[in-house]
């Protein structure tokens, strides 16, 4: 892998031998992550624990958070750093910091409002214009 970074890094590469170099590199990989979990099951079916578990283990694709950026810009690769940022993130998130005014008090307000009979719809319904449809702001 070394020898693939020079490579790379390098103005002239042949294309070639880098091409088949990193071929190499892949298939070896891929031997090695079999040959790692093929060890890892083979142990755990020994140790009698449970297989399903070990296998999700060891299913590609699981990813985890290795570096975050803090509020003031540098960059946390600890492990507990990264989780205390998170927890502050979700906690600033979620925390609310909007001022709720209490709620009107609708049976003391019901006496100024005055109620609408039948004759105010059909009297509003007949001074709509007619074949028009609403706009965007729904108002006709």
């Amino acid at each position: 892998m070394k020898k693939r970074r020079e490579m790379k890094n390098t103005i002239e590469i042949q294309h070639i031998e880098y091409t088949e170099l990193c071929k190499t590199i892949r298939k070896r990989m891929t031997n090695e992550i079999r040959a790692h979990n093929r060890k890892m099951i083979q142990k755990t079916l020994e140790d009698n624990k449970s297989y399903k578990k070990a296998k999700q283990g060891l299913a590609t694709g699981k990813s985890q958070i290795i570096a975050l950026k803090g509020e003031d810009g540098n960059i946390i690769s600890n492990r507990e750093l990264v989780i205390k940022r998170v927890e502050e993130f979700y906690q600033d998130l979620y925390s609310s910091k909007v001022q709720i005014t209490p709620p009107i008090d609708f049976e003391s307000t019901e006496e100024n409002i005055p109620s609408i009979g039948e004759d105010d719809v059909e009297k509003s319904l007949n001074d709509m214009k007619r074949g028009k449809a609403p706009g965007e702001d729904g108002v006709l």
